[in-house]
């Protein structure tokens, strides 16, 4: 679906199958028009897309699935980049959740809950510990 941020209302939609996936190639973009996604979007066909109708693009990054380079070619580490910047540090946080405990629902809940309060979105996943319990 897409939408126009000033009155939120709907300039595209699709409804496909299970198969078909999220991505912004199901729809034209106007040269100049701001496309803002979310991660999921952040790959390089979706912003080659985009990019091929002169639309402008702000995504959050998704350092797996979109590799950013530079203009010699070189992959950019960037959260080493980001910790050049002047008064800024990246942040990371781990959540640890025992193996096999029935609350791990709830404390993912809470988690992304505690992200979402700072901000942070939900990108919090609980992991398992490689140790003994």
């Amino acid at each position: 679906m897409a939408l126009r941020l000033a009155d939120l209302s709907v300039v595209g939609a699709q409804i496909t199958t299970t198969d078909d996936g999220e991505t912004l190639r199901r729809f034209t973009w106007s040269k100049g028009q701001l496309v803002i996604a979310d991660r999921g979007y952040a790959n390089p066909v979706g912003i080659e897309h985009l990019v091929s109708q002169e639309a402008d693009v702000l995504v959050r990054v998704n350092r797996g699935a979109l590799p950013l380079y530079d203009e010699r070619g070189e992959r950019i580490d960037l959260l080493a980049w980001v910790q050049t910047l002047p008064g800024r540090r990246a942040h990371a946080r781990l959540a640890v959740v025992r193996a096999g405990d029935d609350a791990n629902d709830d404390i993912q809940g809470a988690a992304h809950r505690d992200a979402f309060a700072r901000g942070q979105g939900g990108g919090c996943t609980p992991t398992r510990p490689t140790g003994s319990r």
